[in-house]
């Protein structure tokens, strides 16, 4: 079971790497975290919040990245 779980989540990730973070330009990657987050359900978004913690931790998506995209979301000083 460990290892389905495991393999959902790799495929996971590289289905939003694919779709959503795979840019040339920064601020079209935080466009798409943008987009994604305001669509989502509560339980979507703690989804893509496990996801994206796991690409900042691959080094596969920038903190600034991450801080461009919650500005279109949130107050300027949560994400100081």
């Amino acid at each position: 079971m460990r290892r389905l779980r495991a393999a959902i989540k790799d495929a996971v990730v590289t289905a939003l790497d694919q779709l959503y973070l795979q840019t040339e330009d920064p601020l079209a990657t935080a466009a798409n975290l943008a987009g994604l987050a305001a669509g989502a359900t509560l339980g979507e978004l703690g989804s893509l919040e496990e996801v994206v913690t796991h690409l900042m931790r691959g080094e596969l998506i920038s903190h600034m990245t991450i801080k461009v995209a919650l500005q279109d979301e949130l107050p300027i000083s949560v994400c100081h």
